[in-house]
């Protein structure tokens, strides 16, 4: 049993570093899993809570139109600073060719970038710019493409819910939904980092439909096994307390921040510490 004062480090923010501490974040990077980062399902509606509206307007695969379809901001890294690291997928929308009426991928939004921080000329990401599409409407496709942002690709879990096939690059990030997990060709299927054979698998999809629906419901039934509320808040309790029963924490507070402790605390007066 875990004291109702158990002291405990908490990370609940997009996130791909490697804390030198025991902490509890919302997301880490699959090679970090020996890291003492402990995922928890930190911000469960934003992540989790368009299942419902899957399950309520979500069509058969058979039923859905050729079309592969993507939408989102431009989060993550936009330029390699030293030449090496990899920048976001993302970043490669803008790359893309613009011929295929089926393949329907763009931004909805220019966000945390500019000239100095990004590899692409503005001008360049906001001529990648397209109408909003809703959940219902992105549905409507056979295929859906997700891609990481800051961290995980936040509607993936959606997605995979769906009756659609997913593609995406090999996931590097994972939260509560283990995505190190998932198996290509399995629950989804893989393309490039960089996007660069985009077109090529979406054609091996067009050709392989039994296949795609299969991958389909594979990636539904993945998402499926996280849906069971009893299951999920029983390895929650668990998880929560062999961590802050086996973690020790050191709290040290230098002399200014003492004295601000030891101040009385009067109403409507935050006090530091």
């Amino acid at each position: 049993m875990v004291q109702s004062d158990a002291v405990f480090a908490l990370f609940p923010g997009d996130s791909r570093s490697r804390f030198p501490i025991p902490v509890f974040v919302k997301s880490r990077m699959i090679q970090d899993r020996d890291s003492p980062c402990v995922l928890l399902p930190l911000d469960r509606r934003r992540h989790w809570g368009d299942i419902r509206i899957v399950a309520q307007n979500d069509i058969p695969f058979r039923d859905k139109t050729d079309r592969l379809v993507w939408r989102g901001v431009t989060t993550g890294p936009f330029k390699s600073w030293d030449g090496r690291s990899a920048c976001s997928s993302r970043l490669h929308v803008a790359r893309l060719g613009t011929g295929r009426a089926d393949i329907d991928v763009g931004y909805s939004g220019i966000v945390q970038v500019d000239d100095t921080n990004s590899d692409i000329p503005l001008d360049t990401l906001r001529a990648r710019l397209r109408p909003p599409l809703d959940l219902r409407q992105q549905l409507q496709s056979r295929y859906l493409l997700s891609l990481e942002g800051n961290d995980v690709a936040t509607g993936l879990k959606w997605m995979l819910f769906s009756n659609s096939a997913v593609l995406m690059p090999r996931p590097t990030c994972e939260s509560w939904a283990c995505e190190g997990e998932l198996v290509a060709f399995e629950h989804y299927i893989p393309v490039k980092d960089d996007l660069s054979d985009i077109e090529e698998v979406f054609d091996w999809c067009l050709t392989h439909p039994d296949a795609c629906e299969e991958i389909a419901q594979n990636g539904k039934r993945y998402i499926k096994a996280f849906l069971d509320e009893a299951r999920e808040t029983e390895i929650l309790r668990r998880i929560i307390s062999a961590c802050l029963s086996k973690a020790t924490y050191r709290l040290h507070f230098g002399l200014m921040e003492r004295l601000l402790q030891a101040l009385p605390r009067r109403s409507g007066m935050a006090v530091p510490i």
